[in-house]
């Protein structure tokens, strides 16, 4: 998990430390994108990694003490987000001003981020670090639709 790695100052930052709260990130962050390079097979995914996510999504994160059936619903919203953006990106007649809404779609995981930021330390904190996770979002625009079109 050492991709995961530059993520560790913002998570340090908006988690205060919390072991439980940077644990449940990274491990939403495995899960992600590696279900994201299965599908988009644009990546190579080793059968550890496959293992490793499985394993990550149906024991690991059940056993975090901070997860719930409210970050169990919002993860779900964070899926639908997901594959509402495959969808657009899929679809040829596709323009630009969707693949922009495709790009927003997919930053759908950053929400977790702050609402367990939230579970932790209240809505000022949230509204807080709100604005610090989505500026972590590395993929620009400008970058993602290129992609999309030359894929």
């Amino acid at each position: 998990m050492n991709e995961f790695l530059p993520f560790l100052p913002l998570f340090n930052q908006i988690y205060k430390a919390d072991k439980y709260a940077i644990n449940l990130s990274t491990l939403l962050l495995d899960i992600a994108h590696t279900w994201d390079d299965l599908i988009d097979k644009d990546k190579p995914v080793s059968d550890e990694q496959i293992n490793r996510a499985f394993l990550s999504a149906t024991v690991e994160l059940t056993m975090n003490p901070l997860w719930d059936k409210h970050l169990a619903s919002n993860l779900l919203n964070v899926y639908f987000r997901w594959s509402d953006a495959n969808s657009i990106e899929r679809d040829c007649s596709s323009t630009d001003n969707d693949l922009a809404k495709a790009w927003m779609l997919r930053a759908g995981l950053y929400d977790m981020f702050v609402l367990i930021a939230h579970k932790l330390y209240g809505r000022t904190w949230a509204e807080q670090v709100g604005p610090i996770v989505r500026k972590y979002y590395g993929e620009t625009l400008i970058g993602f639709i290129e992609e999309v079109r030359n894929a």
